[in-house]
C-alpha cells in the first residue's frame, strides 16, 4: 500500500493506538516516517499532534462535522450524541456510523492522500466571509466521501485535536530522531517552532544546526515558579537580575526591514491586533528578535489583565478600544540581531546588546536591577507590588536563552503562591442570574499526556467573560450531558485557591479547596498548563510550612 495515502496512515495510528508501549510506539512511526516524502512527512507529523494546518485554524466546528455527515451519509445528530456517551471518542463514533451504510457510489474515487487532506486543511483555513461555513462543509464532504470507517475516525480525531493514540509531542519527536538518525530533533523544535518544518528538513537531509527564523516563533524561554525571597537567594547563591513580573500577555516580536510580526506564547500570530506596537517597532534600527510583555498601560501605570482582556478579543481593535487600552510593550530580552543568534549569548551580554537598541513611544526597555539578597528581593518584591505589577522574576545573568525549558536559571515569585493553569474539559450550566449560561468550569492537569481532574470553579469571571465564554464552549463541545457539556481541551484558565487536598473525588487524588477564576490563559495552549506533579510539589510544599 502506498505509504502516503492517508489509509496507510490511518493504518499506522490504529497500530501505535494498540500497544501500550512507548519504545514500540516509537519503533512503528520512525518506521513509517522513513517512507514518506518530506511533504507528506511535514503533513503527517502535524495530523498526528491535531494541527491541521500551518496557515491557521481550518475553523471547522461539530456542528459543520455534523451537518457534512448527515448530508453525505445520513447521520444523526441524536444518534451521534448516543453513541458519543457510550464509546467516549467522536472519531470511534464516526467510525461506528460508516459500518453498514457504504460509500456513496456517485462519489467514490481513489481515497485521498496525505497531501489531498492537506490541501483541503489549507484551503478550508482559508476560506472567509459569510459563505464560509458552507464552504468548509463542502471540503469536508469531498474527503469524507472519499474515505472509510477508519479513515473518517481518524480524520475526525485531527479536527477535534485529540487524535488519542498516545503519541504526544514528545514522542513524534523520538520518532522522527529515530528515522533520521538525529539527536538534536527536540532543539530544533522549540528553535524553529513547527513540527511540519522539522520534520520537512529532515527527510531532505538537512543537517545544519537550526537558528532562529524571522517570521517563525521561538519556544519562549520559561520561568519557574518559587516560594518565598529567602528561596530565590538560596536558589542562584550569587547575584542575579530582578526584573517586574508584567500582568499581561508574552509576545515574541520579529522586527526585519520595517516589517513587523508579533506572535503569541501560542505561537499565533497577533499583528492585527496591536497597531499601535507595529507602528513604533517599524522604527528599530536593526533587525531583531525580541522578547518581552505586552500590557495595558494608561497615565504611567499599568492596567490590570482584565482590561486588557478586551484588546485581546479583538483581532482588529477600532481608535476608541486602543485609546481606552493603549498597549505597552516592555522588552527584556534578545533573540536574533540581523543575522546572528543570540540563543547562547549570555544573559549579561544579550542585555548589553539589547541597551544598544534604541525604542520608540510604547516600546520600551524592560527595567532590571542586579540583586544578591533575600532582603533586596523583598523590597523590590513590594515597590513591584505597590507599582501595579504582578511580582519579581529572577535571571541568572550567565544563561544563555533556552527555548521552551523551565530549567531554573530564570524563576518567578508572585503575591499569590499557589496558582496553577488548568484546561477546562467539562462546563455546567449555572443557576439563578446565571441561568442558561455555562458558568461551571471543571478543569485538569496533566499527567503522563493525560489530564486528570483537580476541581471545578465557577466565580471570577465577569458576566461579559461567562457570556463569551458560553459560546466558546459551545463551539467545541463534543457532547452534551444533562446538565452541560463536554469539551474538547483547548482553552487554558488560571486557577487561584487556598490549598491543596488529598481527594478520591478526583482522578487526580487532589482537590483545591476554595478555587477561583483568576484570569482565561488566551496566551497558552492547552500543553502549556501545569502538571499533577506541580500539584504535588505544592501539597509538600504545604505540609512543610505547617
Amino acid at each position: 500500500m502506498n505509504p502516503e495515502s492517508f489509509q496507510e496512515f490511518s493504518n499506522t495510528l490504529e497500530r501505535v493506538s494498540e500497544t501500550g508501549s512507548k519504545l514500540e510506539k516509537i519503533r512503528i512511526l520512525s518506521e513509517y516516517f522513513s517512507k514518506l516524502s518530506p511533504s507528506s512527512l511535514s503533513s503527517a507529523c502535524r495530523f498526528i499532534l491535531g494541527k491541521e494546518s500551518a496557515k491557521g485554524d481550518v475553523g471547522v466546528g461539530w456542528s459543520t462535522i455534523i451537518k457534512a455527515l448527515r448530508e453525505l451519509r445520513g447521520v444523526d445528530a441524536e444518534e451521534f450524541r448516543r453513541l458519543y456517551l457510550e464509546l467516549g471518542d467522536s472519531g470511534s463514533v464516526i467510525e461506528r456510523m460508516y459500518s453498514g451504510r457504504g460509500r456513496p457510489s456517485l462519489l467514490e474515487s481513489v481515497p485521498p492522500s496525505l497531501e489531498d487532506v492537506q490541501f483541503t486543511f489549507d484551503k478550508m483555513a482559508e476560506v472567509t466571509g459569510a459563505r464560509s461555513s458552507e464552504a468548509k462543509k463542502k471540503l469536508l464532504m469531498g474527503l469524507y466521501a472519499r474515505m472509510d470507517g477508519r479513515q473518517a475516525k481518524y480524520l475526525t480525531r485531527i479536527l477535534s485535536g485529540e487524535v488519542r493514540i498516545g503519541a504526544t509531542e514528545g514522542l513524534v519527536l523520538d520518532a522522527l530522531g529515530k528515522a533520521f538518525g538525529n539527536k538534536n530533533v527536540r532543539d530544533w523544535y522549540l528553535i524553529v517552532g513547527d513540527i511540519g518544518e522539522v520534520a520537512r528538513k529532515l527527510a531532505s537531509g538537512d543537517r545544519s544546526n537550526p537558528i532562529p527564523l524571522y517570521f517563525r516563533p521561538v519556544a519562549f524561554m520559561l520561568a519557574l515558579p518559587i516560594q518565598t525571597p529567602k528561596d530565590v537567594e538560596e536558589h542562584f547563591h550569587d547575584r542575579f537580575y530582578a526584573e517586574y513580573k508584567y500582568d499581561g500577555v508574552r509576545l515574541q516580536a520579529h522586527v526585519v526591514k520595517s516589517e513587523v510580526r508579533l506572535f503569541s506564547r501560542r505561537m499565533e500570530d497577533v499583528t492585527r491586533s496591536m497597531p499601535e506596537l507595529v507602528s513604533s517597532l517599524k522604527m528599530l534600527s536593526k533587525d531583531a528578535i525580541l522578547d518581552g510583555e505586552a500590557l495595558g498601560f494608561k497615565e504611567g501605570k499599568p492596567m490590570s489583565f482584565m482590561q486588557l482582556q478586551r484588546r485581546l478579543h479583538r483581532k482588529e481593535p477600532d481608535k476608541k478600544l486602543i485609546d481606552d487600552v493603549p498597549i505597552h510593550y516592555f522588552v527584556f530580552d534578545l533573540l536574533k540581531l540581523g543575522e546572528e543568534s543570540m540563543l547562547d549569548v549570555k544573559l549579561f551580554d544579550r542585555r548589553k546588546m539589547l541597551d544598544e537598541l534604541e525604542f520608540f513611544d510604547n516600546v520600551r526597555r524592560a527595567s532590571s536591577w542586579i540583586v544578591d539578597s533575600a532582603d533586596d528581593v523583598d523590597r523590590l518584591f513590594r515597590r513591584s507590588r505597590q507599582e501595579g505589577y504582578e511580582g519579581l522574576v529572577l535571571k541568572d545573568p550567565h544563561s544563555p536563552y533556552t527555548p521552551g525549558r523551565r530549567g531554573g536559571a530564570w524563576v518567578k515569585l508572585k503575591e499569590e503562591l499557589d496558582t496553577l493553569d488548568v484546561v477546562v474539559i467539562k462546563a455546567e450550566y449555572g443557576n439563578g442570574k446565571r441561568a442558561g449560561v455555562l458558568s461551571d468550569l471543571t478543569f485538569a492537569v496533566w499527567d503522563n499526556g493525560e489530564l486528570k481532574t483537580i476541581g471545578k470553579a465557577y466565580s471570577g469571571l465577569t458576566d461579559e467573560e461567562i457570556a463569551s465564554m458560553t459560546e466558546t464552549l459551545k463551539n467545541i463541545s463534543v457532547a452534551e450531558t444533562w446538565n452541560g457539556v463536554i469539551v474538547r481541551p483547548s482553552i487554558v484558565i488560571e486557577v487561584a485557591f487556598d490549598s491543596v487536598q488529598r481527594s478520591s473525588r478526583h482522578d487526580s487524588g487532589y482537590a483545591l479547596r476554595f478555587p477561583r477564576i483568576k484570569r482565561i490563559r488566551e496566551d497558552k495552549k492547552p500543553e502549556d498548563a501545569d502538571t499533577l506533579e506541580r500539584v504535588r510539589s505544592i501539597y509538600e510544599a504545604q505540609l512543610v510550612r505547617r
